[in-house]
């Protein structure tokens, strides 16, 4: 169907539908970049920022374990402090052990997958080193309370334990933390910069689109106030005025079948119906004026009909007075 075919109020509903369906673009992209920005922000929320919290809990709560372990090793600690490291031992592990358990909990992806595992590995290991070591730091509790003189030599094998046994273990599980860790902070800065990436992309194309919606009424209006609204009335009106001069020559050109047109056709039919009756009025004045000519013709010739008998009828008087005249004579 040709645009030009539809009435004057479906092109109005029609441009005033296509702007509207450009804004609801422009709101469904809106809606759309604020959903993936909201699922980014929310990952973050659920994944990214707990996995960091976590993770750094258990380096410090393994941190504090080893803070500890060197506390306790030294030889002029005295009862209530090695029992305060017991103490901190308990909190510490406790912290660690829920750590982990949330941890677990978290979606990883496959490179947090494979070093968890390394992690956990290095970590049970870690955890019996430690173990050994408090049952041998107990023994030296009860080897200070009963005044043992292979104190010393305890604490020297508690030592060993650890600066060498419990060295590489803590590093490593150390080590596996860190990278954990930094994969997470890498992955939280991609995720935050993807966001804001899609809001910026999503804000320049809002920022085109608004422009586009605004130029596109601004020309849908112009065009309808002038092809469709002010040329056909001003037409309408110029005709209008030569009818009211008498002049039915020109015509409205119609180019659209909206009620404007259908307007003009109406016109353009009384504009051929009024030069029809004067077409024929003409005509009918020359038939009466060509009947008034042969009128005046016939009233002409009995003029000179009735001058030619009055002539005869002189004549004939005369010569009946001649008759008369010479019967008389005689």
């Amino acid at each position: 169907m040709k645009l030009r075919n539809l009435t004057l109020s479906t092109k109005l509903l029609f441009g005033f539908f296509t702007i509207a369906i450009v804004s609801t673009v422009i709101s469904i992209i809106d809606l759309q970049t604020a959903s993936t920005t909201n699922n980014t922000i929310t990952a973050l929320i659920q994944n990214r920022m707990p996995s960091v919290q976590y993770l750094v809990m258990m380096k410090e709560g393994i941190t504090a374990v080893k803070a500890a372990q060197r506390t306790i090793t030294i030889p002029t600690l005295i009862p209530e402090d090695r029992k305060r490291q017991y103490k901190r031992f308990d909190e510490a592990f406790e912290r660690i052990n829920k750590a982990i358990d949330e941890y677990q909990k978290i979606q990883k992806d496959n490179f947090e997958n494979e070093n968890w595992k390394i992690f956990l590995e290095g970590y049970k290991n870690w955890e019996s080193l430690h173990q050994k070591f408090v049952s041998k730091s107990k023994e030296i509790d009860v080897a200070f309370q009963n005044n043992d003189p292979k104190v010393n030599e305890y604490l020297y094998e508690l030592m060993k334990i650890t600066m060498f046994e419990l060295k590489d273990p803590f590093f490593h599980i150390e080590s596996q933390l860190d990278k954990l860790t930094e994969h997470n902070i890498n992955l939280s800065h991609e995720e935050s910069n993807e966001a804001f990436s899609e809001m910026y992309t999503t804000r320049v194309i809002t920022i085109i689109l608004t422009i586009f919606s605004f130029t596109l009424a601004i020309v849908l209006g112009l065009w309808i106030s002038k092809n469709v609204i002010k040329k056909p009335i001003s037409q309408l009106i110029l005709v209008f005025n030569n009818i009211m001069k008498g002049d039915f020559r020109n015509q409205i050109e119609i180019k659209n079948n909206d009620e404007i047109g259908q307007i003009s056709n109406l016109v353009n039919k009384l504009i051929s119906h009024r030069k029809e009756e004067i077409s024929d009025l003409i005509k009918r004045s020359d038939i009466i004026l060509n009947s008034s000519d042969r009128l005046l013709n016939i009233s002409k010739q009995s003029d000179e009909t009735s001058e030619k008998l009055k002539e005869q009828t002189s004549i004939a008087a005369s010569s009946s007075e001649e008759v008369s005249a010479n019967i008389s004579t005689v």
